[in-house]
């Protein structure tokens, strides 16, 4: 419930979200909770502000993006999340691989900036290598080859063909490489850019002054 969840964050530095995160309340798309077997949403603003303080925010739900730039804006470091429509296999196998890649590397004395860049290419791999039943040499030779084309947009009409809303197999626009294959939609790391050396991050009011003519 997002009332227990706002109460009992600020005692940790890594969120991991895993759902439904498309639906919008007012001009916003939020994340859902269960209460008492009812989805549960709160506005998007109030979810910044829980979350601000963490170090590690992964969004694992589909078209999270927005939210995502809002939490890297308010000062998070490392955010995760989706730009399009995602399978759940396919976010399940991501966030799988991700997480277990954050702590070897985190555990090996890794920044965790270093690690979480690591961690999501070891996403992406664990998605672009799943596979499953299908064929090579034109269909005469039985094989299980790769199953989603990771950077495709499921709801892209041109180049999926919608079997469900949002949800299809790459059609040969897709190029040669997707056609056949589901697509996975596009994950996203945000990492806002460091400051130079010593020197701190200019702040968001800052405004250049004109040159002296």
């Amino acid at each position: 419930q997002a009332a227990s969840e706002a109460s009992s964050l600020p005692g940790f530095s890594w969120f991991h979200f895993s759902g439904h995160a498309d639906p919008t309340l007012g001009s916003h798309r939020t994340l859902l909770w269960i209460k008492n077997g009812r989805p549960e949403a709160i506005d998007a603003p109030s979810l910044v502000q829980m979350l601000r303080w963490a170090e590690l925010v992964v969004l694992n739900g589909c078209k999270s993006l927005a939210l995502a730039e809002a939490l890297a804006h308010a000062g998070v470091p490392n955010v995760v999340s989706w730009e399009t429509l995602t399978p759940d296999d396919a976010s399940s196998r991501f966030g799988v691989a991700f997480w277990k890649r954050v702590a070897e590397e985190t555990h090996a004395g890794v920044p965790l900036r270093d690690a979480a860049r690591l961690a999501f290419f070891s996403g992406e791999l664990a998605v672009r290598s799943a596979t499953t039943a299908g064929s090579l040499a034109n269909g005469a030779l039985p094989a299980f080859t790769p199953r989603f084309a990771l950077g495709i947009d499921p709801q892209d009409a041109a180049l999926v063909k919608q079997a469900a809303p949002g949800r299809g197999r790459c059609l040969p626009a897709a190029g040669p490489d997707a056609v056949g294959r589901i697509a996975a939609g596009r994950p996203v790391l945000l990492q806002p850019q460091r400051p130079c050396g010593d020197l701190p991050a200019i702040p968001d009011h800052y405004k250049e002054r004109p040159a002296d003519a």
